[in-house]
């Protein structure tokens, strides 16, 4: 390279650019920490629904002993509703409860 006519020294073009590069990437780290921050409103909400398919589901169970019940104490009640409820629990109930707090526990370690 050939020094300029007024005697200074040269610059490299590329020093502005790196300098710039260095800015974003520290721009970048820092949005980085803040999005990986979990959020306190999440575990909230995943403990909020938790508790409510729980309600839902000891509900379901306390309706099902009622009817249980209401067999035993009423003698023309139908066996089949009984029947029918203790179905109904154990094939559309009890796979909706894991499946939600499944997908809710197993989403909280990834916060």
């Amino acid at each position: 390279m050939t020094a300029p006519a007024g005697g200074g020294t040269t610059t490299d073009p590329l020093t502005p650019l790196a300098q710039r590069f260095d800015r974003v990437a520290q721009d970048a780290e820092s949005a980085e920490s803040v999005v990986a921050a979990p959020s306190p409103l999440l575990d909230q909400d995943r403990s909020w629904i938790t508790r409510l398919v729980l309600r839902l589901f000891v509900s379901a169970i306390g309706v099902y002993l009622l009817l249980l019940l209401l067999q035993g104490i009423v003698p023309g009640a139908s066996a089949r509703i009984a029947g029918t409820a203790g179905d109904m629990i154990k094939t559309i109930i009890v796979p909706i409860v894991t499946l939600v707090l499944g997908y809710y526990f197993g989403q909280s370690g990834k916060g």
